[in-house]
Order: structure tokens, then C-alpha cells, then sequence
């Protein structure tokens, strides 16, 4: 605060001594007033006087003078001044005919040239005053005003008392929380640095976390290496590991046996298809693989609305800064023109020259400027489309290769089969004697998976509404058992129904035809011999009635 009331007085320091200059120290009488040669001497005179006068007004004291003298002083020198403008004339006059006489004489030859050129030899018509009497045409007397120097005296009295009473201006001030006006007093260029360097602090802490999870992510190549070597491990010792596939060698063994009048396994069972895999169709799964794959699938689809949620936020963003940049541009748009022109009056050869001086002073010109906030607005960038293409591309291949997971994860399969080849016979041979095996027990695994699927049986009757609408309506709407949604399931295998589907008479339950050939065409649930029961009868409907009322 202090600082700006010293400047400000400082300023105005400044003003007066350049008016007290003006006045009291121009007062040259000699002839070398306004001589190039002798400018720099005069100029450092008056910086000299300049220095001199502000140390006096600092120090105050000094007496001032009589409004007598500075009118007089002042007339004296508005003289001087007027004196020497008309020899500055006188000057420029005889520079005037030396210029014409040289230039005339360079365009004839030089006994013509004298001849013609003489006229620009009379120069002594700058000598002539033209103008009249010097000391009649430089008096100031009637230009002055008759009361400058009382006006002039009481500036410089008003200047020494505001001086003189400003040394003992004391300027209090008690801050009552010095940290808080710190914070608050901090300058727009401290703020942009501290913002700037707590960006890149964080740019830092950022990059060494996305350092240190790049590293952890290396060591996923080592897990890459763990798991092959533990799937070769298990592929030579454990004969029961990865071990449900239908090879060339399998049905090579099941031909044979046929052949022989054996007892053979191909076809394979209904409920059997879902455990096993035929290597001739590449694209089948097991059950297990299908569970896998969809959770596989649900786990990248939480991965893909994160990604959708940022992309979402980064267009948010963006947008609202086009709005901001859009909204807040402003323009100032400042066209005219500015004008200067010195008119000077009067008629005689003094107001003449003036005028004829003056006229290049004559200022006119056009105006346009056009001020912006554009350089402060925010230039948001908005993604390319070639990047979200990019991006449906990569999801697009990875859902791909998770669908197709498991036919790529049977290679290491093919690959040890290739290796080993002849224990790869005696991993098939294993199987088929397990197969066979099970095949004997096979009741016995038909009841256990129709009691695990009882449970969901009854819940889909009970939620699926197309079910309820399909035998409580079949006139109406026995169209839809055509879809996949109004479609009972087998309770072994849960395939889906068909024409060869076979209905409990006393409980209601599906069978497929295989399922109910292999448990001898008896319901597990209530031993009731098992009739096919065409669709669309009334036991059809009296059953699905017993079942609801059960």
C-alpha cells in the first residue's frame, strides 16, 4: 500500500518538475540556441537541473520566487524562442537556394550552368526581414497572461506544502491472520506454476503405478509357462486329465468291436453327447466348457460397459467444453478513425511558413482493431471415429476368441498327442473302457442327474409364463410350443422337446426317446410306465392340471 502511495506521488514529481523546467530553465540568450553541435551540452544541463530541483523538493526548504521575475523570466524566454525560429528560418532558407543551385548546376554544363543558375546565387533574400522587426514580432507581451506569474507562484506553493506534509503520512495496518491473506494474496502466475507442478506430480505418480502394474503384467508370461509345463505334467501322469474327446482311434477301436459283435459305444447316448467331445466338429463344447465360456463372456461384458462409461464420459466432456468454447467466446470488433490536423490563422508570411511546417503533422488514419478471448477459451479434441472403429474391431476379435476359447485350449491336446503318440492311445483305450463301464451303471447316473434337474424342473414351470400359457390355453395359444422359450426339457439330458418327447401320465415329467429307452420306460419319480402322449390331447392337459394341483 505504501509502495503505490509513493509511486503515485512520485508521478506526480515528475509532472511538476517538467513544468518548473519548461519555465524557469530555457531561458538561452546566446546564438547557439538550438545548434546541433551544442544540443547534447544543453541536454545534460537540464538533466542536471532535473536531479537538482527533485533533491530540492525532497528536501523541501527552498525560496520561492517573486510572480515579478517569473513573468518576466517566462516572457524572456517565449522571446528567445520566437528568435530563434526565425533563425532556424533564416537557416533553412539558405540551405534552400544551396540545394537549388547545385542541383542546377549538375543538369547543364558549367559555363551555361553559371548563366542560367545565377538567380539561386541571390541568398540575400534570406537576409531580409520579411517578417519585420524581430523584437516587434517576438513579443510576447501580448500573449502572455498578465497574472502567470501569480499563477505559476501558487502552484509551486501548493506543491511545497503537499510535499512538504506528505514526509509525515503513516500508513498503520495490522493483518489479522497473516498465513490466510498469504493464501489469499497469491498472484495469478503462482497459481498457474502451483497447478502445473501438482499436474505433474501426479503425472508422476501415475506413471509409476502404470510402471509397477506393467511389470506385474510381465509376470503373467511366467504363469503362460507354469501352465504348460503343469498341463504336460498331468497329460503323462494322470491318465484321466483332459480326457473326453472321440478321436479317429476311438471309433477306429468302437469299428472294431463292432465287427467282432461286441458291444460297442457309438452312437453315443443323449445324455452322453454333453460330457463328451467328437474332434470331428471342432466347434462343440461339454457342458463344463459352455458354463466356462459364458462366464468368460459375462466377465468381459462388465469390462465393456466400464469402457463404454468412459468413452460416455469423455464425449460428455468434450461436449461441454465446445459449449464452454462455443458460448464464451467473446470479440471486440473497434473500427474508426483517428484524425489530427494543425489549422493554423492568419495571413502574414509567419503564419505561412507555420502552416506550410505544420502541414506534414496532418494525421488521418484508419482504425480496426479486433481484440479475443479465443487464446483463453479450453480447445477440446474429440476422439476420431478411426479410434472407435478401432476399438469395436478389438472387442470384436476378443469376444471371437473367447467364443472360441476352448477349440484353441484343445491344441495342447494335439500337440502332446503329436509327441506322444503312443500314450496317446492309452489315455483313448481308458476312456472307452470308462465309457463302457458306465454304460453298465448307467441307470443308476440317470437317476442321480434326473434328481439334480427335479428342482429346476419345477422352478421353470412355475416361472415360465409361455409354459403356463401354452397348456392352460393350448387352443389359443399352442402355436408358441414351436419356440424355444415355451419348450420343456428332458430331465436327464435337458434337451429340448420334440416330436419324440415322452410324458409321465401320473407326475407329468419329460423324457427324450433315448433317455426313456435307457431307464427301461419307467419314471424315476413315481415307477409308472411311460406312453408317449401326443400333444395337444386331453391327457396332455389333464396331466399338466395334476401337476399344478401337486
Amino acid at each position: 500500500m505504501w509502495s503505490d502511495i509513493r509511486h503515485t506521488f512520485y508521478e506526480l514529481q515528475e509532472v511538476l518538475v517538467d513544468l518548473k523546467y519548461a519555465v524557469e530553465n530555457s531561458d538561452i540568450e546566446d546564438e547557439k540556441y538550438g545548434d546541433k553541435n551544442s544540443k547534447p551540452i544543453y541536454e545534460r544541463w537540464g538533466r542536471e537541473t532535473k536531479r537538482m530541483n527533485i533533491s530540492e523538493i525532497g528536501n523541501g526548504g527552498k525560496e520561492l520566487p517573486t510572480s515579478a521575475a517569473v513573468q518576466k523570466r517566462f516572457q524572456r524566454n517565449m522571446r528567445n524562442r520566437c528568435k530563434h525560429q526565425l533563425r532556424s528560418g533564416h537557416r533553412v532558407c539558405l540551405e534552400v537556394f544551396r540545394k537549388g543551385y547545385r542541383k542546377c548546376t549538375t543538369n547543364f554544363p558549367s559555363m551555361i550552368g553559371k548563366a542560367i543558375c545565377w538567380p539561386y546565387r541571390v541568398d540575400i533574400i534570406c537576409e531580409l526581414d520579411l517578417f519585420g522587426n524581430p523584437d516587434k514580432i517576438c513579443d510576447p507581451s501580448a500573449v502572455v497572461p498578465q497574472n502567470f506569474g501569480e499563477t505559476y507562484v501558487e502552484l509551486l506553493k501548493a506543491e511545497q506544502e503537499l510535499f512538504d506534509n506528505s514526509s509525515q503520512i503513516e500508513v498503520n495496518y495490522e493483518i489479522k491472520d497473516e498465513q490466510f491473506a498469504k493464501s489469499q494474496l497469491k498472484s495469478a502466475e503462482r497459481t498457474g506454476q502451483a497447478f502445473k507442478e501438482d499436474f505433474e506430480r501426479q503425472k508422476r505418480i501415475f506413471n509409476k503405478v502404470m510402471g509397477i502394474l506393467q511389470k506385474i503384467l510381465c509376470l503373467f508370461m511366467l504363469r503362460l509357462v507354469y501352465v504348460s509345463i503343469n498341463y504336460y505334467v498331468k497329460y503323462l501322469n494322470d491318465v484321466e486329465f483332459d480326457n473326453f474327446y472321440i478321436t479317429k482311434y476311438f471309433k477306429h477301436v468302437d469299428q472294431r468291436r463292432r465287427k467282432q459283435g461286441v458291444d460297442a459305444i457309438l452312437p453315443l447316448r443323449t445324455y452322453e453327447k454333453s460330457k463328451y467331445i467328437d474332434v470331428d466338429h471342432i466347434f462343440s463344447r461339454t457342458h463344463q466348457e459352455s458354463t466356462t465360456v459364458c462366464f468368460s463372456l459375462l466377465q468381459f461384458l462388465l469390462e465393456l460397459v466400464t469402457a463404454g462409461l468412459f468413452i460416455l464420459i469423455d464425449h460428455l466432456v468434450v461436449e461441454l467444453l465446445q459449449i464452454v468454447r462455443k458460448r464464451s467466446k467473446i470479440v471486440y470488433q473497434q473500427d474508426g478513425e483517428h484524425e489530427v490536423r494543425f489549422n493554423i490563422s492568419g495571413v502574414g508570411q509567419m503564419a505561412r511558413l507555420l502552416r506550410t511546417t505544420m502541414h506534414n503533422f496532418n494525421i488521418h488514419e484508419k482504425v480496426s482493431t479486433s481484440l479475443s478471448n479465443k487464446e483463453c477459451l479450453p480447445n477440446p479434441h474429440v476422439l476420431p471415429k478411426k479410434m472407435y472403429y478401432q476399438l469395436l474391431l478389438l472387442y470384436l476379435v476378443i469376444i471371437v476368441l473367447i467364443y472360441q476359447s476352448t477349440t484353441f485350449l484343445r491344441m495342447r491336446r494335439v500337440i502332446c498327442s503329436f509327441l506322444y503318440y503312443k500314450r496317446e492311445k492309452q489315455r483313448i483305450l481308458f476312456l472307452y473302457n470308462r465309457i463302457l463301464r458306465n454304460r453298465l451303471r448307467s441307470l443308476e447316473f440317470l437317476i442321480h442327474d434326473a434328481e439334480d434337474n427335479l428342482a429346476t424342473h419345477r422352478i421353470q414351470q412355475q416361472v415360465n409364463v409361455f409354459l403356463w400359457l401354452r397348456f392352460s390355453c393350448p387352443v389359443v395359444f399352442g402355436w408358441i410350443r414351436h419356440f424355444k422359450f415355451a419348450k420343456r426339457t428332458c430331465m436327464i439330458c435337458r434337451g429340448l422337446e420334440d416330436s419324440t418327447f415322452t410324458v409321465c401320465v401320473n407326475c407329468g415329467l419329460p423324457y427324450c426317446d433315448d433317455c426313456a429307452e435307457d431307464l427301461n420306460s419307467v419314471c424315476f419319480q413315481c415307477g409308472v410306465v411311460l406312453t408317449r402322449v401326443a400333444e395337444g390331447s386331453e391327457s396332455s392337459v389333464e396331466v399338466y392340471a395334476y401337476r399344478k394341483e401337486k
